[in-house]
């Protein structure tokens, strides 16, 4: 919609039209009952308000068209791309706007009521809509904020359905500049590396606000775009958007960049400065970074050789997690497990790495990469490489979409994903034949084959059965390959 126009004007279609408008607005489904409420401040063609029968007829010709669709319970919304163009235009219009959204307030008695009656997430994204895009103001939405008892219009996930499918710049820019910062912060809470593609046209309009002004972001914008510009594989961006900034963070994300560049050392080094310096800044001495920060330490620990820099990491892991036994179904709790496995102090356990392929949902941040990287660290290799190999593919690929190539990248620089096929089929096969060791009973029992230098030799192809001659015996050596250790 809009409905096309007819010469003179169809009174149905503008009827139709106005019905539609009101669906639109609502960005939710709604029964006919409600909607009739909600267009009780406008009139049909006639001058005369919207009655049931003839509401009925009008939502019935939109449906027969399209435009609407219904469910079995009886509720009414518009075709989701057609209604958001329409809500958009609307809201765009000063006149049209201020209309709706004074039949909107009325209807959830938004001003005077004790408590907003909205049921499940369809409802309350529709609501955030319009109270962010129609209301625009700090005031309204924290009016939605304490109306909204059974879920926080806070909440990150729906922040970012209701906000980012689609991300409409040029609405996004309309809202009061306080609220466009508190839901910022929202937003940006649960998006450091996540594996999707929905943020990034949010990212985008960060990086385009940094360009034009670095110092016009607040600071919290400002590092979580440098962390983000650093997972892309953008270090000297990452570099620009912190320049002049001071803060302990800052200084931490400037040492993730010489991490990812392959400075490890001193990437640690300074890593630990920060660290300490936040730490008597916030009086604590754990979760002073996010996750995707901390995460370049604990990588540049590992990625060197002594084994003193990994027991370093294994207690930073311990702080973090808040627990000393490693739990490795969480974030820290994993990193502990597999330093605990590369010093000797807990079995070598690959089962502890299986990360199974998601069909959809988010994969959020790098919590699926540590699987992989940590069990090559280990030297830990999947069984079965035909499973495995579409499985990178599609994370990779996915990672690509999403804006953040060098965290693949960077893996298979360090020849952490290319090698694990290889290294299975060679020990599998290793395992599959026979290898051991010939011991004599006698002091000359042998008429079978040597080697060029006169070593005793025999066929280790496997399912080869040999007999061996009087006073020899064959000890075999088992490669514990193939095995289920990732199965």
């Amino acid at each position: 919609m809009p409905l096309p126009p007819s010469t003179p004007p169809n009174p149905h279609q503008v009827d139709a039209q106005t019905v539609f408008d009101g669906l639109a607005f609502m960005q939710a489904p709604i029964n006919i009952t409600r909607l009739a409420e909600l267009l009780a401040d406008h009139t049909t063609t006639r001058g005369s308000k919207f009655h049931g029968p003839e509401l009925r007829q009008r939502l019935q010709e939109l449906h027969q068209s399209g435009a609407v669709l219904n469910t079995a319970q009886g509720q009414w919304w518009a075709e989701p791309q057609a209604s958001w163009t329409r809500f958009a235009a609307l809201v765009r219009q000063p006149e049209a706007c201020a209309r709706w959204w004074a039949s909107w307030r009325r209807l959830h008695r938004f001003d005077h009521s004790w408590h907003l009656e909205l049921f499940g997430e369809e409802a309350m994204v529709g609501a955030l809509r319009v109270v962010v895009f129609a209301g625009g103001t700090p005031a309204a939405f924290e009016r939605l904020s304490l109306l909204s008892r059974s879920v926080s219009p806070d909440s990150p996930a729906l922040l970012s359905a209701a906000l980012l499918k689609p991300f409409d710049v040029a609405l996004w820019e309309r809202i009061d500049p306080e609220l466009r910062y508190r839901l910022l912060l929202g937003l940006l809470n649960h998006l450091g590396g996540d594996c999707e593609t929905l943020t990034g046209p949010l990212w985008q309009w960060l990086l385009a606000e940094s360009k034009r002004d670095p110092n016009g972001l607040h600071d919290r914008p400002r590092l979580r775009l440098a962390e983000r510009l650093l997972l892309a594989g953008q270090a000297d961006e990452a570099r620009r958007v912190l320049l002049g900034m001071d803060h302990p963070e800052a200084q931490a994300l400037r040492a993730a960049t010489d991490i990812a560049e392959g400075r490890y050392a001193s990437g640690a080094r300074a890593f630990e400065l920060a660290w300490k310096e936040a730490a008597a800044l916030a009086g604590k001495r754990k979760q002073l970074f996010p996750e995707t920060t901390s995460w370049f330490y604990t990588l540049a620990l590992i990625a060197q050789a002594e084994p003193a820099a990994w027991t370093k990491a294994r207690k930073f892991s311990a702080t973090e997690a808040g627990k000393r036994d490693p739990d490795p179904h969480t974030f820290w709790g994993l990193w502990q497990e597999a330093i605990d496995q590369r010093l000797g102090d807990a079995p070598r356990n690959a089962q502890r790495f299986v990360f199974a392929p998601m069909a959809h949902g988010r994969l959020h941040g790098l919590h699926q990469l540590d699987h992989w990287l940590l069990a090559a660290w280990l030297g830990h290799a999947p069984p079965q490489p035909e499973v495995f190999r579409p499985h990178a593919a599609q994370l990779a690929a996915t990672y690509n979409a999403a804006g953040l190539p060098w965290l693949v990248a960077s893996m298979k620089a360090l020849k952490m994903l290319d090698g694990y096929a290889e290294a299975e089929l060679v020990a599998a096969r290793t395992g599959a034949a026979k290898m051991g060791f010939f011991t004599r009973s006698t002091p000359d029992g042998w008429s079978g084959e040597v080697d060029a230098e006169g070593n005793l030799s025999m066929d280790a192809s496997p399912g080869t059965i040999e007999e061996l001659p009087a006073g020899m015996d064959f000890k075999s050596w088992d490669s514990d390959h193939p095995n289920a250790g990732y199965g």
